[in-house]
């Protein structure tokens, strides 16, 4: 593991992944034990694992308002396509205000 972060209470996937700049795909998958899948119920004190050496992701969007896959990827003049590859939890019919995806791979 490249980088950690320890939880505090009140953290969930995505508030990590905004103060750490870590896509919350990333996340979820370094850590799906300590996890869960909702990212929810992160025990207090928990090391969770930010990035993996050649698996971290280069630049990462926050998602806001009324983004959709295409804004997004047209911003960073990437193909949908790699955006849907870079973070496998999006569809692009749920994206969300907060979630931190990865825009570009490392």
């Amino acid at each position: 593991c490249t980088h950690t972060y320890t939880v505090v209470a009140g953290d969930t996937c995505d508030s990590i992944g905004q103060k750490t700049w870590t896509p919350t795909y990333q996340l979820m998958s370094n850590n799906l034990i300590l996890s869960g899948p909702q990212c929810f119920s992160l025990p207090i004190g928990a090391r969770l694992c930010l990035g993996r050496y050649g698996n971290d992701c280069q630049f990462v969007h926050r998602v806001q308002g009324d983004d959709t896959c295409a804004s997004i990827a047209s911003q960073y003049g990437i193909s949908r396509e790699m955006l849907i590859n870079n973070n496998p939890m999006i569809d692009c019919s749920n994206l969300y205000d907060g979630y931190v995806a990865c825009v570009a791979a490392g």
